[in-house]
């Protein structure tokens, strides 16, 4: 009896799962769209938008879901979603859009948000290693460096516009703004249904680990690094059916960055992640993944500037056998339902 309580209660877990990941979306998309439209209105430079809005709307999801968690004494949770969001960033959704069509990019003109993207990730391996922690000091040092680099790539970018950016700043000047009080409600909507869904997604993963004694770490490693991939996953598929899957290559590389210098940053400012809730697993396995994950994928971007077909399906099997891997590391039980 109490066996099939349990099972009863795992679904409706899932269930909520899927719900807050789906309003994670909506929310993320509504978001974004509505806040570009207000920039437009004030005439907002296109490209700030882009640097802005756009990258904090992407990164809504992993924010909330690790200030949430965070709050709720789960740190664990907080650090596994970064950590496990940035491999799947790789992995799952670059690999996914490369297998469709490869992804070929200009090396000069990703090569600061590569850069960014290694050094920001080399800053989490030794705040982790170093057993640290996140304090208010360190959150707030990650903020400003992050302004710091979105101030710098604004600059460089009216310097040295590109193609796409001069196409994107003709599309934006052609669209046709929608009334303010409808953007601003908009925005309040959207933000309400990220806050709900990070909410709803949470407490069900919190169910799940409880039940099946699974450690925080994993079901922030796996569960909501997916979940909240999910709208640059789509994203990127999108763009490579359409043959523009380098489009994904700026979203994935200023998603990593944001996601460990923006959303560590803002969690470790409103409550400290402890160094508690850095695991001997993480500090031996998963850090270094992400950190060699990331190496790898620089250097295919700086000295190829491509990634094929066959390389799109390698990472993907790899990130398989990394995402199986996990419950052997933790020694965590794999449902079994």
């Amino acid at each position: 009896m109490e066996q099939i309580l349990q099972n009863d209660l795992i679904w409706l877990a899932l269930g909520a799962i899927g719900f807050g990941m789906w309003m994670l979306i909506k929310g993320g998309d509504m978001t974004v769209e509505s806040a570009s439209q207000i920039a437009r209105i004030f005439k907002i430079p296109s490209l700030l938008i882009g640097f802005t809005i756009v990258a904090f709307g992407t990164s809504l999801p992993e924010l909330l879901v690790s200030v949430n968690a965070n709050f709720k004494g789960s740190a664990g949770i907080a650090l596994g979603n970064v950590i496990g969001s940035n491999v799947a960033n790789i992995l799952l959704v670059i690999g996914a859009a490369a297998l469709i069509y490869p992804v070929i990019t200009d090396r000069k003109a990703i090569r600061n948000d590569t850069l960014a993207m290694m050094l920001s990730s080399i800053v989490l391996v030794v705040l982790l290693v170093g057993q640290m922690g996140i304090t208010a000091m360190i959150g707030g040092l990650m903020l400003i460096v992050l302004f710091g680099y979105i101030y710098f790539q604004y600059n460089e970018s009216r310097k040295h516009p590109t193609a796409l950016t001069e196409h994107m700043a003709d599309d934006v000047r052609h669209l046709e703004q929608p009334p303010l009080a409808k953007a601003l409600i908009t925005v309040v909507i959207g933000l309400t249904g990220v806050a709900l869904g990070a909410e709803i997604l949470v407490r069900g993963a919190l169910t799940i680990s409880t039940i099946l004694k699974v450690p925080d770490a994993v079901v922030g490693l796996t569960v909501i690094a997916i979940g909240t991939s999910l709208p640059e996953l789509s994203t990127s598929v999108v763009a490579a059916f359409k043959k523009e899957s380098g489009i994904a290559l700026g979203n994935v590389l200023g998603s990593n960055v944001f996601n460990i210098l923006f959303i560590l940053g803002a969690t470790g400012i409103l409550k400290a992640i402890p160094a508690s809730a850095v695991t001997p697993q993480m500090v031996a396995v998963d850090v270094w993944v992400m950190l060699g994950v990331a190496a790898i994928f620089a250097a295919m971007l700086l000295f190829r500037g491509k990634i094929g077909r066959l390389s799109g399906l390698i990472m993907l099997l790899l990130y398989t056998v990394y995402m199986v891997g996990i419950f052997f590391i933790y020694g965590a039980p794999v449902p079994a339902i």
